[in-house]
Order: C-alpha cells, then structure tokens, then sequence
C-alpha cells in the first residue's frame, strides 16, 4: 500500500493520546471535483497524495491527505486499515477527516473511539527499540468500488536537532498515482532538491515566507533491477534543508558524541589494557574487539536518543548500546591511549550517492569510527561482531564516504584502504577428487579458505547458526552438481583471526558423473563454487548498472586421479585458456601425467559495475566464462574400445551446462 509513514522515538512510555481537529488554516483541500477519478485499471487506484509541510518556529507541522479508490476485494483489505506512526514525546496526531466514498457519497468514518493505540517496533528484528506508537482505525463497511478519502497532521519537532529543520518526501513509487502534491512553507531559507529533474515552483511571499511547491500528475517511477547499486534509487524524491554545507552539520553533531575522557568506569576498562604487554597496534586491536564482541549490539532509541549517544560509561556498564554508544565508547577508550579517534556519519542506505544529498544530519543512518595511526587514516564499524583480521587485514567498512566529527572538518572524505588487504578479498579452493571404480564412487576433499571480506561473511554465516545446519546448507549447496552426495564425518574449521582468513575442510562421497557402457566412460566436472562468483542480470533491458563483485579473486585447483586400470582418451581444453572482459578475467590452465588431471582455474574481479550499454557483451564475455570453467573427460578401459571421441555430444553437454544459471 502507498501511503505516509512517520518514524520517530520516544523518550518515556506515556500513554499517547490521538486529536480529532478541523484542517489546519494554512492547508489548502482540494474540492471533489478538482481530484483526477480516473481509473488506472489496476486493483487500488491511488488517486491523490498530498503533503503539505510549514516549518515555523513553536509552529510546525505536516499535514497529509490521501484519496484512493478500491476496485476488488483484495483492495478492500488493504485500503480498510489505516496505521499511522507517531511520537507523543514531542509530537502529536490529529485527524481532520475519514471519509468513505459510495456513488458520490461522502460517509464519515472518523470515530475517535475506535482507534486503537499500539505500541509496535516494528525495527524489534534489528535490535532497535524506538518506543514509537501506532494509531490503527479499522474502516467499517468498505465494499469494493468505494474509495476512502482521509486526512491528518503530526506536529512537533526533535529537540535533539534545535531550531533548525530539514526532511525528505517521496514523490513516485513503483504504482501510478493520479496526482502527487507537495507544498512547503518555512520563514528561513530553505536547500531544496529532487533527485530527478522536477519543476518546482518556487516563491518569497511579502511575509518573508520561503514556498515551494511540486505537482505531478500520473507519474510511475522505474521498478526496481536485480543487484542494482545500494545507491541508485529508482523513485524521485523531495529533500529540503537549513543546513547549508557539512560543516554545520558536524558542528551540530559533534558536542552530542563529546564525554570527559576521566570518569572512573572508564579509567578501570582501559587500566586493563594499558597494563597488557603488547604493543600499542595491539592495544588498538583488543580494544577495538571489546567494543565489537563484548559490548552486543542492541538500541533504545527514544527521543532525543535516536541521535544522541549514552555516556561511554553507560554503555559500558550496561554492555549494550547502538550505533552511536558503541562508537562513543571506542573513540573515547582510544583517546585514552592517544590515538587521535573521531566518531565519522555515514550512510548504509546511499554509500556514495550521499555526496549528492543536502547536507542535514538525515543524510546519515549509521556512525562508525575513524583513527589516525603512524599518520594513516584507518576505518573500523564497532557494530560489527565477531571482525576479525588486525589494522593492516581488518575489512574496510563498504560505506565509501564519511562526515568526520572534528572541529576542521567541512566536507564529505572518501573511506579509503590503507592497505590492499583491507579492501581486496580472495577466496582458494583447493579439490582433490578420486574415483573409485569398484565402488562407482568419487571420494572428495575440498578445502575452502577464505580471506578479506568473504571470511567475515562466511564466518558470520557459522556464526548466525547451528554447525549442523550450516554442514546440511553446503551439502545442499553441492548436490546441485552431484545429486546424491553424502558429506562423511564432520566440518573442519580453522580461523586465523589475526589476518583474517578462514579455512574450511570438506570430506565428500558422491557417485561418480554419468558413465556410458561398461567400457567408456563420459565425466563432466563443472566448478559449481567458480560458477557462483560469474554473476549475470536476470533483467537484461536495463536503465540502471548491474551490481558485480568488487576486489575478488578467486582460485581453484582440482586434481581428478583416475583408477589405475582406466586411460584417459580425451579431455576438453588441455593447456592454457584465457576469457578476458573489461569486468573480469577468467584463467585456465589443465594438464594430464598419466591417470591423473590437474586443473587451475583463477577468476578475477575488474569492475563492479556493468553498465547497461554493455550488458549483451557482457553475456557472451561470461557464458565463455561458465564453459571455460566445465571439464569434460572420456576414459576407457586399457587396451578396450578404440571408439573415438563424439566430440559434437560433448560440444552439446558443455553448451547445456552452460546455459544454467550459476
């Protein structure tokens, strides 16, 4: 459903209460007969959404009307329920009308006494606890065909952001609405943008009053494309803001992350490590894991708290906090040892793209660490459980950009890697795989390790789960090549935590691949694990860039020992071959000494970006890669069958294989 959701917090847990008031004089209603009632022909018309904001001081406030039209039952279901979000620390709800709409018929549907006041967190899943409330009005009697008219305001501002404003409103979604209109009035200075071209009517009144205003008419915006980049948002949108560059954002921020370094539970953590005999690079380590693994990660964030930060002597005392606590806490345990730490705002949701946002503090929904060391800039996210690796291999945080909060600081800086390791990930496969012919099975030992940013994932997979779920998952994983694979005792884990590198030991038995006749025998070997890492759009018609693997490489090495009394008669691709495109590259190289094959395969990572121009190129670059990355082997008895090879049914085998999606 389209509709308007204000998320916010609170600071205690009184009872809120909802207001039935007439429109505010500053809004302006549309008549009946000025709304657009034609039909999109979907299920749920949505025929009008407007917002329209006044930032005043003392005045404030946010007044919404919504019209749509319900055109099957399913539409019923979802029109009949109205929830709205609010705050009643610092803001307040107030409905104007609820109308439903029957042959031109207006019926009011706003009884106070049926709305329902529930305290639901919907962010719980994520460990956030808000403490934001949720008006629920039930609509009685809604058949399909009516359409349901209703208004209402919240008022009220954060007092954690002062006396200054800003905000952001959607404009289009992946659904046509008839009419979107958006109207803001402030009496200071206003930045205003859409990320897509939008006329917006702009205006000084003789009061001295800022307005702009925004009207669209059946717009729809693009719908989402598989792995599209985090930053590319196919919806347009309105931001507006009174802050007018990054500094006075930091100046805002900083004093709310800012605590005396001497309060006495912080002199007793850091006493413990100061007094360890390792060197002060190890001290940062120790410190930096405390904060990540021994303080969980979990927020409570009403009102002024779902920007403000806790005393780091709070969250240590507690061993729980956010974001912002788990950052206080390590800048200030580092500042203790020296080292010049400072909390940075960054942007989960826009990476990159928040250098083209307003400055506001609402371009940011996430706060790490950043710290100088033998004068180099390194990056660490104190969220992050169980990281492992050192300064020189710990992961680099994936937001790119960052507001440092620092008294020089002005501008947005680039999260850069010290050192190749901290933003390049290998993964090395290592397969030995031995078929026994009086058995008619093929014995496997496969060792996965995984280094960089690849072993904190697979090392949070283990994490999130049971071993035995996690051993189920990958035999799972490789029966999609060998169906009725068994994985014979237990994983094996080795994890060396200080360089970040995590092995994995794998023992399978599988029947051998399809053999025909007793005396030739056909194997096909397909790299399942190379496979998944050539990625390819499901969405070929595309607007927006493909989203590929950045800073990996990844290599195998296979040895297949044949049994003694079997000869190899032919092997597709012997020696060296090479399939190179501007996005990656992918080596091979086989050999053959006798009954035995060895096999090393490399791809690596170029760009990871695919542009939607090169997207066929593309396509032909990678189905070269999944056939380079197929074996295809015919053995026979020695001194039996001198058939030669169909190396047109192989031809056909390799081009089936193919054609899978990895």
């Amino acid at each position: 459903m389209l509709h308007a959701t204000t998320a916010l917090a609170i600071t205690d847990q009184t009872q809120p209460q909802v207001h039935k008031q007439p429109v505010p004089e500053w809004a302006t209603l549309l008549t009946q007969e000025q709304i657009d009632w034609n039909s999109s022909g979907e299920e749920l018309d949505y025929l009008l959404f407007d917002s329209q904001i006044r930032l005043k001081e003392r005045q404030s406030g946010r007044f919404l009307r919504f019209v749509a039209r319900a055109n099957s039952a399913s539409a019923v279901k979802e029109l009949s329920e109205i929830t709205l979000r609010f705050d009643p620390s610092y803001q307040a709800l107030i409905f104007h009308h609820v109308d439903l709409i029957r042959d031109g018929q207006r019926l009011n549907r706003l009884q106070t006494e049926k709305i329902k006041l529930i305290q639901q967190e919907s962010e719980l899943a994520h460990s956030i606890y808000s403490g934001s409330w949720t008006a629920l009005l039930v609509i009685d009697d809604f058949r399909p065909g009516d359409s349901l008219d209703y208004s209402y305001s919240i008022t009220g501002h954060n007092p954690v952001f002062g006396d200054r404003y800003f905000g952001f409103e959607q404009l289009t979604w992946s659904t046509p609405v008839n009419a979107r209109r958006v109207s803001l009035t402030s009496d200071k200075p206003l930045q205003v943008r859409t990320n897509q071209p939008t006329d917006i009517h702009r205006e000084i009144t003789s009061a001295g009053e800022h307005r702009f205003r925004i009207e669209l008419h059946h717009k729809k915006a693009d719908l989402n494309e598989d792995r599209m980049p985090v930053e590319m948002i196919p919806t347009n949108y309105l931001e507006y803001s009174e802050y007018r560059n990054w500094a006075e954002v930091v100046q805002w921020a900083t004093p709310l992350y800012e605590f005396p370094l001497d309060e006495p539970a912080l002199e007793k953590s850091f006493a413990q490590v100061a007094s360890s005999p390792n060197s002060d690079a190890e001290r940062i380590n120790e410190l930096i894991r405390f904060v990540q693994n021994d303080v969980r990660y979990f927020g409570i964030e009403f009102g002024t708290n779902s920007h403000a930060p806790s005393a780091p002597h709070e969250t240590l005392a507690r061993r729980y906090g956010d974001c912002k606590d788990k950052t206080v806490l390590l800048v200030h345990l580092l500042r203790k040892m020296g080292v010049d730490a400072s909390p940075a705002l960054v942007s989960a949701e826009t990476r990159s793209h928040i250098k083209h946002r307003l400055a506001s503090p609402g371009a940011f929904d996430h706060v790490i660490v950043s710290y100088l060391w033998n004068g180099k800039r390194y990056w660490v996210d104190p969220t992050y459980t169980e990281q492992a690796g050192n300064a020189k291999t710990r992961s680099l945080p994936m937001f790119e950009q960052a507001l440092l909060l620092k008294a020089d600081s002005k501008k947005l800086v680039s999260i850069a890697a010290v050192h190749p390791e901290q933003q390049l990930s290998q993964v090395k496969i290592d397969e030995q795989l031995r078929l026994d012919e009086k058995t008619s099975e093929m014995d496997i030992h496969l060792q996965i390790e995984y280094e960089g940013w690849r072993a904190d994932e697979v090392r949070y997979d283990i994490k999130s789960t049971t071993t035995d779920i996690y051993q189920k998952n990958i035999k799972e994983y490789f029966q999609k090549q060998f169906n009725e694979m068994e994985l014979i005792g237990a994983m094996e884990k080795m994890d060396d935590i200080e360089n970040n590198r995590l092995s994995l030991r794998f023992r399978f038995r599988a029947p051998r691949p399809h053999t025909e006749g007793a005396a030739r025998s056909e194997y096909v070997m397909a790299s399942t694990l190379m496979r998944d890492y050539v990625l390819k759009p499901a969405i070929l018609d595309r607007k927006y860039p493909f989203r590929l693997l950045p800073d990996l490489v990844v290599s195998q090495n296979t040895k297949i020992i044949f049994p003694e009394h079997r000869k190899i008669l032919w092997v597709s691709d012997l020696g060296q071959s090479d399939v190179k495109s501007p996005f990656f590259s992918v080596q091979r190289n086989a050999t053959q000494n006798g009954n035995t094959l060895d096999i090393s395969m490399e791809y690596r990572s170029v760009q990871s970006l695919l542009p939607p121009k090169d997207v066929q190129d593309y396509l032909k670059q990678s189905n070269a890669a999944l056939e380079a990355l197929v074996t295809v082997v015919w053995a026979d008895q020695i001194g039996t069958s001198k058939d030669g090879v169909d190396k047109a049914k192989v031809k056909g085998l390799i081009e089936k294989l193919k054609a899978k999606k990895p």
